[in-house]
């Protein structure tokens, strides 16, 4: 284990895995900067991975499960063991089984995280239910079925060629997607032809070749 030094990792925030360079003293991180050899993010980081430190030292950051000592709003926990705060969910969960039937229940997740989720889909089939909720309809999902049914399979875009001309649609590239936003300026520099289709006019939009506009109809 490196105590000392800098150390080559990705960033886990997202799904992007951008580069990073992580600087270790006496076994502590004390800074998080970008990889300029990593060729998705080429040494630059966004919002999140600068946070990162923060998300990691917190004092507020949750380590242990609680559980409500108080009334409801009452803002009063108890640290409880990881055993407990497993026995408490699965018997909580066996309980809304029996009485309600398994489908009264329902998985949130965050972002998808390969094996973990493939665990979490696991859990819902053995238990029962098929209700596994995430912020997927509004992220990746639209953007990988569109793919299915156009395409038949996820086709990713060669940037260095660079194409002929990319379309962004609804995808927001600055504030969402760092990597993929630097391959796109990259490829533009290139020549690449670059169509936007929002009801915004995103950053991309001020620079793009062709803005098509959808009217948002408010009722």
């Amino acid at each position: 284990m490196i105590t000392n030094g800098v150390v080559k990792s990705t960033c886990d925030l997202c799904s992007q895995n951008c580069g990073v360079l992580v600087h270790m003293e006496g076994g502590k991180t004390v800074r998080v900067e970008g990889d300029p050899d990593s060729p998705i993010n080429k040494g630059k980081l966004c919002v999140k991975g600068l946070a990162s430190l923060e998300y990691l030292y917190h004092p507020d950051r949750l380590k242990h499960p609680l559980r409500r000592a108080g009334e409801r709003g009452e803002g009063k926990w108890q640290q409880i063991s990881w055993d407990e705060a497993l026995d408490t969910i699965a018997n909580e969960w066996i309980k809304a089984r029996g009485k309600y039937g398994a489908e009264s229940v329902e998985i949130i997740r965050g972002l998808y995280k390969r094996l973990q989720d493939d665990y979490i889909e696991r859990l819902a089939d053995a238990f029962g239910t098929p209700n596994i909720v995430s912020a997927s309809p509004i992220c990746y999902t639209p953007r990988k079925k569109a793919a299915l049914v156009t395409h038949g399979f996820m086709p990713y875009i060669d940037y260095e060629g660079p194409p002929a001309c990319i379309v962004e649609w609804g995808a927001g590239l600055t504030e969402t997607s760092l990597g993929e936003y630097l391959q796109t300026i990259q490829a533009l520099n290139k020549g690449t032809k670059l169509m936007v289709i929002d009801p915004i006019k995103t950053n991309f939009a001020r620079r793009v070749d062709f803005w098509l506009q959808p009217y948002v109809y408010h009722s």
